[in-house]
């Protein structure tokens, strides 16, 4: 049975809100003009707040940009995790082996319509997990990490089952789902091309390309790989 939570006292409330409220600003001056433009003066200004007021919240501008990538993050996986639930109705059609190679990639088409539907958000995840620039000290880098190590774990998850199922061979599966997420990304950035592309290098066709030789390179066979990849057409 899980603990129940202590309510937090209005002045906890007040606390929180006041958090998020720096935190919506500080997203705006970031799309606006850049994570290397965003410090804790300019957030003070932008919310007409004391700069040393601000410091009380977060104590440098690491541990705000953290702040803002965990909340990211943390959106992101509550979105995901109700993607993946709907999806997994979707998918009963399948056969288990199927329906179990589906889902061990099922994260692919689902992150690729979040960033379409979630692009604020979207670029800020990106700039932790694909700029070169580091934005972040070691400390709160490792911090932000492990919030993303959540949305990886229901990755994972779902790659041991297609194990379990025998769809799969065994294997590293975090070291998986990293090049799942990184083939993700990086075709999530072919998208803007898509518009003066022809159809069969657009993004979508990349994606099931290489869905499919991710699958069999695992271990899948190659027609119940082609059949889970074909099925994602319905959760796009």
């Amino acid at each position: 049975m899980s603990p129940t939570k202590t309510p937090l006292t209005r002045r906890e409330k007040r606390r929180a809100k006041r958090i998020e409220e720096m935190l919506d600003a500080a997203m705006e001056i970031a799309l606006q003009e850049g994570l290397e433009k965003l410090t804790i003066a300019r957030l003070a200004k932008r919310i007409d707040a004391a700069v040393g007021a601000l410091y009380r919240y977060f104590e440098s501008k690491d541990a705000l940009v953290a702040g803002m990538q965990r909340r990211a993050i943390g959106l992101l996986r509550g979105d995901l995790e109700t993607a993946f639930a709907r999806a997994t109705d979707q998918l009963c059609g399948l056969s288990p082996c199927q329906a179990a190679l589906a889902g061990a990639v099922l994260i692919a088409p689902i992150y690729l319509a979040d960033a379409r539907e979630e692009p604020r958000r979207h670029r800020l995840i990106d700039a932790w997990v694909s700029d070169p620039t580091s934005h972040l000290a070691d400390d709160e880098a490792r911090d932000v990490n492990a919030s993303l190590a959540l949305i990886l774990e229901l990755v994972t998850g779902r790659l041991q089952f297609a194990v379990d199922a025998g769809a799969l061979r065994a294997g590293d599966n975090l070291a998986r789902a990293h090049v799942l997420w990184a083939l993700v990304h990086g075709l999530d950035h072919f998208r803007k091309r898509d518009r003066i592309q022809p159809a069969n290098v657009q993004t979508p066709k990349l994606l099931d390309q290489a869905l499919r030789a991710l699958l069999v390179g695992w271990g899948a066979e190659a027609r119940a790989a082609d059949v889970a990849v074909c099925a994602l057409t319905a959760v796009r």
